[in-house]
């Protein structure tokens, strides 16, 4: 029986959308910029389902993963 955890796949799915950012690591002045072209971007779901993320989440998930890392990107 596989296990599935919710709560983990989150936490993937927001690494995943964070990860080109912090790969990036954009000067001051592309920051906006860049979090702009991850807000345009669809992202697929594990489901199958397509979401977007608006550039304040995307903010917020960045900072979250700085304070406290992948674990922080949990619920």
């Amino acid at each position: 029986m596989e296990d599935y955890d919710p709560i983990l796949q989150k936490a993937l799915f927001r690494y995943q959308v964070i990860s080109g950012y912090l790969a990036a690591d954009p000067p001051r002045g592309k920051r906006r910029e860049l979090l702009e072209e991850l807000a345009d971007k669809t992202w697929m779901l594990e489901c199958g389902d397509i979401s977007t993320v608006k550039a304040e989440t995307i903010r917020f998930w960045l900072r979250r993963y700085r304070d406290g890392g992948f674990e922080a990107l949990k619920d």
